[in-house]
């Protein structure tokens, strides 16, 4: 009969578990054991066209805080591609150092500020967290534990900046990706991505690798009167490219032609300093990321050029 009893009591027990975690909120969704490929697209782009084939999820780069509101800086409608079947979306929320992102200072005002992101998240599987006001990266947990709190089913990825911060073991709890922008080393001196400088920062991050996702750029440097300019990289893939070689990972040469920038101007090359990642190069940096078993690669920006 004792015997009996302990039973019972260890069958209630197990009962009282299963009941209790039935009614806890399910953890976000993330995929395992599969290489994610996603992709930013930015608001001055048109997406009409664009093929979203290979791609595990888009992030359109328009929410940004105004005023104690999120403003979508989309100018138009039909900003998602039309065939978007398994290919997950999640809002960038843009802070930079010229937003009125001072409301991450303060935990009452940030969860107020991250209550507001839920129009935008009926219908999205989550955000990104773009903050690059490096002085509000200490107050970044104000922002991931509300989000955690407010929102236990969506997704949320968060930028990491090169090396140049430090991630602290709140936010890797709280958060699903980090997404590492492993580009524009120094835009001042027409530096993109050398390998050098990606391998060191994969390294310091070697902690994050099951949650890291390796960042490519889709665009390159020209330097002309106004110093470097970002170009988006078909056009410096159509464009007339002498005494072509390689540095580092990178792709420079003398390029000649018209070319576009990130923003979309009409840019007249004759002659000009340029560094972009070809094709190869790119392919180089997905195998890159696989070999460091991290969750896969992500691009800036859906748009400048096709995915190779």
């Amino acid at each position: 009969m004792k015997l009996l009893s302990i039973i019972a009591v260890v069958i209630s027990l197990i009962l009282s578990f299963l009941s209790f975690s039935a009614g806890m909120p399910s953890p976000p969704l993330v995929e395992k054991n599969t290489f994610l490929i996603g992709g930013f697209l930015p608001w001055w782009i048109d997406s009409s066209g664009l093929d979203t084939s290979s791609l595990s999820w888009i992030s359109p780069f328009a929410l940004t805080p105004q005023n104690g509101e999120w403003i979508s800086l989309l100018k138009y409608d039909g900003f998602l591609p039309d065939d978007m079947i398994g290919v997950r979306m999640l809002w960038t929320v843009r802070i930079f150092h010229y937003d009125d992102g001072s409301f991450l200072e303060d935990p009452d005002e940030t969860y107020a500020m991250v209550k507001k992101l839920k129009v935008f998240l009926q219908d999205s599987d989550g955000i990104v967290l773009d903050v690059e006001d490096y002085c509000l990266w200490p107050y970044i947990v104000n922002f991931t534990a509300a989000y955690r709190k407010l929102y236990p089913d969506k997704l949320l990825y968060l930028t990491l900046p090169d090396f140049r911060v430090s991630v602290d073991m709140t936010l890797v709890s709280d958060v699903d990706m980090f997404l590492l922008m492993a580009y524009d080393y120094s835009p001042e001196n027409g530096i993109l991505s050398p390998l050098t400088s990606v391998r060191e920062t994969l390294n310091n991050y070697s902690f994050l690798y099951p949650k890291l996702m390796l960042g490519i750029p889709l665009y390159g440097y020209v330097f002309n009167t106004r110093g470097w300019v970002s170009v988006r990289g078909n056009s410096l893939m159509m464009a007339s490219c002498q005494d072509a070689h390689e540095e580092d990972g990178e792709t420079r040469c003398m390029v000649s032609g018209t070319l576009t920038t990130e923003g979309g101007e009409l840019l007249h090359a004759d002659g000009y300093p340029a560094v972009f990642l070809t094709d190869k190069q790119i392919k180089e940096r997905i195998s890159l990321a696989k070999k460091y078993h991290l969750s896969g690669v992500f691009f800036w920006a859906l748009g400048y050029m096709p995915i190779p």
